[in-house]
């Protein structure tokens, strides 16, 4: 049985099927469940039914790593039951009665903008972006690249001014970008002369952890500061746009501590707004995830779509990724190869 979706938007997947199987020796009755992962079919569950008197097999799973290695390259999840026990003297026989699979997604499509190993905060309307920050539509485009990254800029704006994510806001991130390594924004330079606006960034792991990066004072944007650094983050002066003042923006990226954990959920936050009607700050907003010539999220793994593996087999194959006994020795057994 065979079932179309994309891996990233799937949250988690319950699989029923109800099966009996006989060998053809007699023996081992009983029907086995399977699912291909990966190159290769893996068995996750049997029973010892016998074809007429079916009984019920499961499998599910949660782990976002473990669905997406369940999918092949047509994002296609593939499912087979079969005899228990392998033919003997007689052909082994299986009877089916029963199959259902239960999938729940979620769709990231209207908010991220995949490109790569980055995906873009859409600003196609005032979804996220809803809030007004000074100046003019400075780009007068829908997408930019600064420092080497891209950024989604428009078309959305706040009439005449730039629109902007709210001061904090929590967003959900795409299936596919659950192992981060960094957020990237674009902002301007704080409207305020006398105090800066602190910005910086909380990331949300699957098992109820958080993380809050340093946060990074902006200044002035009259008098720009080329570069500056703390912690996780940093931010770098991008020239003016426009007036000299409310015209200065910066670049900034805030590193994720724990690459190894799956991310939920980002939460940029500004504090210290200076008013003057202005209600937001950000103007754009890019997830760059861990590479995938990374094990990160993939300890145990084997997938045709990355450029190396993480599966025990890979030490024999030469295609281990480098950081494979760093990242992942502590979660699977690789015999002496990680010693």
């Amino acid at each position: 049985e065979q079932a179309a979706i994309a891996p990233g938007a799937i949250v988690d997947l319950e699989l029923k099927w109800i099966a009996g199987g006989a060998g053809g020796d007699g023996e081992d009755d009983g029907a086995a469940l399977a699912v291909w992962r990966g190159n290769r079919w893996v068995m996750v569950d049997t029973n010892p039914a016998i074809p007429s008197s079916p009984g019920e097999l499961t499998y599910s799973s949660s782990s976002p790593s473990e669905i997406y290695s369940l999918v092949t390259g047509n994002d296609v999840l593939t499912f087979a039951s079969q005899p228990r026990a392998v033919n003997g003297n007689d052909v082994a026989t299986l009877r089916t009665s029963y199959v259902e699979l239960a999938v729940r997604y979620r769709s990231s499509a209207g908010d991220w903008k995949d490109s790569g190993d980055y995906f873009m905060l859409a600003k196609d309307d005032c979804r996220w972006f809803s809030k007004m920050e000074c100046a003019n539509d400075f780009f007068e485009t829908a997408e930019i690249v600064v420092e080497g990254v891209p950024f989604r800029v428009g078309p959305h704006t706040a009439g005449a001014h730039m629109a902007a994510l709210p001061p904090v806001v929590e967003i959900d991130v795409p299936r596919e970008a659950l192992y981060l390594k960094y957020v990237h924004a674009l902002l301007p330079g704080n409207r305020s002369q006398t105090e800066p606006n602190f910005a910086g960034v909380e990331f949300l792991y699957s098992d109820g952890s958080s993380a809050q990066v340093d946060e990074v004072g902006v200044p002035g944007d009259c008098y720009l500061t080329g570069y500056h650094e703390v912690g996780g983050c940093l931010y770098k002066a991008q020239g003016y746009l426009g007036e000299v003042c409310c015209g200065g923006w910066y670049y900034a990226r805030f590193t994720n501590p724990n690459p190894d954990q799956e991310v939920t959920a980002v939460v940029p936050a500004v504090t210290g707004l200076s008013g003057m009607g202005f209600t937001g700050f950000i103007w754009a907003l890019t997830l760059e995830r861990m590479s995938q010539d990374s094990c990160a999220g993939h300890c145990g793994d084997y997938s045709e779509d990355f450029p190396c593996q993480c599966d025990n087999e890979c030490f024999a194959f030469g295609d281990c990724c480098e950081d494979i006994c760093d990242i992942c020795a502590e979660t699977v057994d690789y015999g002496s190869d990680c010693d």
